[in-house]
């Protein structure tokens, strides 16, 4: 919360010219909005309690990522504000220029090729077909998907049948596990209401 009380602060705070706030993009079902940004330069400003020392965590370079490949704009600062205590208390305080730190983040083609879009690629067909896509992470657990060249997705994780029931030629339950012995899976038939 109090983060995002400071963050037109503290882009206004490093005086850039042409700097723009809340740009948004959106490609198909993507959708992404920038703190700040010149046509050159992405700002996304992040805000820490000053008792702690800022380390980038992979989830704001991966924010990070998107945001230059949704832009574009193929150069980004994270700027990192340290929060003391009275700040989360009184949101008019002003920005202390010395407690400002600016991050370079490099724009990784890679991830976005061989690990971003392909996830999105698949969150995208779920939305579109109005189902809930599979985790990508269960446990200690990857499950490797990747599209074929007939455009149908599917994965590399092995899976065996725990358990099956059939009756009257038809299969009333199911249970599957992963190659690692835990369920995945599990399928009953519910009953037919007796009249």
């Amino acid at each position: 919360m109090a983060g995002n009380n400071y963050e037109h602060k503290i882009l206004d705070s490093l005086e850039i010219e042409g700097l723009e706030k809340d740009n948004q993009f959106i490609i198909d079902r993507l959708r992404v909005n920038l703190d700040g940004n010149t046509n050159t330069c992405i700002y996304e400003v992040k805000t820490h309690n000053a008792n702690k020392e800022f380390k980038v965590p992979k989830n704001y370079w991966r924010q990070a990522q998107v945001e230059m490949y949704a832009s574009k704009i193929h150069k980004l600062y994270i700027v990192a504000y340290e929060l003391n205590e009275d700040d989360y208390i009184n949101y008019f305080n002003k920005i202390d220029k010395n407690r400002l730190q600016l991050i370079e983040i490099e724009y990784d083609e890679d991830f976005i090729k061989n690990e971003y879009l392909p996830k999105l690629e698949i969150l995208t067909e779920c939305l579109k077909n109005g189902v809930f896509p599979k985790e990508w992470k269960k446990g200690n657990e990857n499950f490797s998907i990747a599209k074929k060249q007939d455009g149908k997705f599917t994965t590399y994780t092995k899976f065996y049948v725990e358990k099956i029931e059939i009756t009257d030629k038809e299969i009333t339950g199911l249970a599957i596990k992963n190659n690692e012995g835990k369920r995945v899976f599990v399928y009953i038939k519910p009953k037919k209401e007796v009249k």
